[in-house]
């Protein structure tokens, strides 16, 4: 009976241990040679990973990419707390032909238990928030994608 109660007691603290996503920016295949999907996650304590998972040849590798300074991390902390749930995603270029076989992108804010889309690429058009209440939260997702 005490390991049982030990075991409960390590695996609660195990899972309440685990760091929530902050961020996360995908990238999927369009038509290519060597089609790869890749996400890139931030979370809650920091940790910064990248996960790729290759359809050619059926594996997938996630690669630690190191760890944001409390410093770095409070910054970004601070732009997801400004940013707008309410804020709309819109394609500038609405109505205009959409290509296909692209790749498309996107970017993912997580707050207050909530998923935010807060950047979009698909088909040769890009989708940003109305107003643009992301700050620089995209452009940093994406750097860390590639």
């Amino acid at each position: 009976m005490k390991t049982l109660f030990a075991l409960t007691l390590a695996l609660t603290t195990f899972a309440s241990a685990q760091a929530a996503p902050v961020l996360q920016a995908v990238r999927n295949p369009g038509f290519e040679r060597f089609p790869q999907k890749k996400t890139f996650t931030l979370d809650s304590s920091g940790k910064m990973t990248r996960e790729i998972r290759d359809f050619r040849e059926n594996t997938t590798t996630v690669e630690n990419l190191g760890q944001l300074t409390k410093a770095g991390l409070a910054q970004i902390m601070k732009q997801v707390e400004r940013l707008d749930m309410n804020d709309k995603l819109v394609d500038p270029k609405e109505g205009t032909p959409q290509c296909t076989d692209t790749p498309s992108y996107s970017t993912t804010v997580f707050k207050d238990g909530q998923a935010k889309e807060i950047y979009r690429s698909a088909g040769c058009h890009t989708w940003i928030l109305e107003n643009r209440s992301d700050g620089t939260l995209n452009d940093f997702a994406m750097t860390m994608l590639f």
